[in-house]
């Protein structure tokens, strides 16, 4: 099977390219994939992680870990987090299962 395309264009020069704006988050939601058990299971070990130099360096926000349902997991990040770039880290080859992913901010007023 031949390899498919790739990008060829650096993520400094995107963000170049577009002005990127801060994400700021305190809370993860996700949803597991739902149409098998062991699909749900690998989205344990999912690490999101967050990047202000283009993606050079990331900082770990959370692991995923204790999903066993297909329901909505939320975490309270340890401290609020913002970053240009926000990732899904997977080591699972790809297969980290998660239908839906929320990155949530609440305004201190609101908490």
């Amino acid at each position: 099977m031949a390899p498919g395309p790739r990008l060829l264009v650096s993520v400094d020069t995107l963000l170049r390219r577009f002005e990127v704006t801060p994400i700021t988050v305190d809370r993860i939601r996700v949803y597991p994939r739902s149409d098998a058990a062991a699909k749900i299971l690998r989205a344990n070990g999912t690490v999101f992680r967050g990047s202000d130099d283009g993606g050079r360096t990331w900082t770990d926000l959370h692991t995923l870990s204790g999903v066993s349902a297909a329901q909505w997991y939320e975490v309270r990040l340890a401290e609020r987090a913002s970053y240009r770039l926000i990732r899904v880290y997977d080591g699972h080859n790809g297969r980290c299962d998660l239908a839906e992913v929320q990155f949530w901010y609440l305004a201190p007023d609101t908490e």
